[in-house]
């Protein structure tokens, strides 16, 4: 077993306050109702069914029994409104992303979203979310099925309103030789509460998290990221590259679990934050948990400043010391805007504008 822990000179230990999560902020009022009405702009593209969760068969329905049971009422509170949603079932390869766009607009709001990818097809959906100051609870729930030999591309791009609290699920399965990269971008001052668990399924499977949050005012993250290797010969990557203003923060729990007698894995982690602000906070807990031999692991988690080298570095080329962090920041994002599938060349775009207008004058 060759387990690797990656440090650097920028390295800081991360602090010790592990019960701290969003429980321990304030919280608005539980809702005493909740929209579900289809909020969802999906497109009509060759290869792609889409419809209502209560128009689909029991055997899909039965899919949502594939996640694992929850004791937390945070938690379970994307499964209240379960019945209510849409499902995707892509049966054929098409070079055109599926982008299904929503703008929240209820004081209270439900999605779920079922995704089926056929064998041997390959897609990329983008999930687009923006909340306006009306919402205050928001709850989304996605799923995915690769089947075997399928490849997805999930792109989750998130706006909250400051006065939005979030609560998401996300659950993948990756049969045999199938492959699920989500990759997800938040951005705002909103507070957030995210549960994502992939699970292996089959031989050759893979999956990957890539993820950001790019905060500012008093946003907040709690994520908890899970990739469960349930075979052997599988692959999986959780990285992160988290950009926080002001007095952001993020609590970031990411676990890779190999089951005993799973050999010929490889799971890595790598979580990287850059700290815009002396207030803003980050808790990085990267965790391994192997039963067993054979099998190549390694995870590593750095917290970094602004550098006054490099900004000055900026400034003496005539940009301005706005304009020089700025430039920063969009450089430290790059590694996850350059990991996006070539069809999906228009959203790095789009996440470098947000980014611009998001901190203009920082």
């Amino acid at each position: 077993m060759d387990v690797d822990s990656a440090h650097d000179k920028n390295t800081v230990a991360p602090r010790q306050t592990y019960s701290l999560g969003i429980e321990a902020r304030d919280l608005p009022p539980s809702p005493s109702t909740i929209s579900s009405k289809q909020s969802y702009q999906t497109p009509v593209l060759k290869g792609a069914l889409i419809y209502r969760i209560p128009e689909t068969h029991a055997g899909q329905n039965s899919l949502i029994s594939s996640i694992l049971p929850q004791h937390n009422t945070l938690d379970d509170s994307p499964q209240l409104t379960i019945g209510e949603g849409i499902v995707i079932n892509v049966t054929a390869s098409n070079p055109e992303p599926i982008r299904l766009s929503s703008v929240l607009d209820d004081p209270a709001h439900a999605q779920h979203v079922l995704i089926i990818v056929d064998p041997h097809v390959h897609c990329t959906v983008i999930d687009d979310q923006r909340s306006t100051p009306i919402t205050r609870y928001s709850s989304h729930h996605c799923e995915v099925l690769a089947k075997e030999g399928a490849s997805i591309n999930l792109i989750s791009l998130k706006r909250l309103d400051a006065l939005t609290f979030q609560t998401c699920r996300r659950v993948g399965i990756a049969e045999r030789n199938a492959r699920i990269t989500w990759q997800s971008f938040e951005l705002g001052q909103g507070q957030s509460h995210l549960r994502t668990h992939l699970r292996l399924a089959g031989e050759g499977a893979q999956a990957s998290v890539l993820s950001s949050f790019i905060g500012k005012g008093k946003g907040h993250s709690d994520r908890k990221t899970l990739i469960s290797h349930d075979v052997g010969h599988s692959k999986s990557l959780i990285k992160s590259r988290h950009l926080l203003l002001d007095q952001s923060s993020v609590i970031h729990r990411g676990f890779i679990d190999i089951k005993q007698g799973q050999r010929g894995c490889s799971g890595h982690q790598q979580d990287d934050t850059l700290l815009g602000s002396d207030e803003a906070r980050i808790d990085a807990i990267p965790t391994l948990e192997i039963a067993n031999q054979e099998v190549q692991c390694t995870h590593a988690a750095t917290m970094r400043t602004i550098d006054d080298e490099d900004l000055f570095y900026l400034m003496s080329r005539g940009l301005s010391p706005a304009e020089s962090r700025r430039s920063l920041f969009e450089a430290f994002l790059m590694p996850l805007l350059d990991a996006l599938p070539s069809e999906a060349s228009a959203v790095r775009q789009e996440l470098l504008d947000l980014v611009a207008e998001e901190v203009p004058h920082v």
